[in-house]
């Protein structure tokens, strides 16, 4: 196994245990506090972060990264959900 291979996996092992641990578990606490204890600024800033790791990783034809963002990009998009529709609520 050569270095790149190594380093994409690592990324990979990474970004998913971000997408299906970390953010999730941030979407729950949302909803059951139903409030966003994330501020605007960082859930568009994830979101972004994810759609240009995207753009990146399909120029360059990797799935290690493609794959997590994938997921990412769409639980960034209930996060962004949830802070405009906890919001209306206060």
């Amino acid at each position: 196994m050569d270095w790149q291979q190594l380093f994409g996996n690592v990324a990979m092992v990474f970004g998913l245990a971000m997408v299906f641990i970390g953010i999730p578990s941030q979407i729950l606490k949302n909803y059951r506090e139903k409030r966003c204890g994330v501020p605007i600024t960082s859930a568009a800033l994830s979101f972004c972060v994810f759609l240009s790791r995207i753009c990146y990783s399909t120029t360059i034809k990797s799935h290690y990264l493609l794959i997590p963002d994938s997921f990412g990009i769409f639980l960034a998009i209930v996060i962004l959900y949830q802070y405009f529709h906890y919001k209306k609520k206060k």
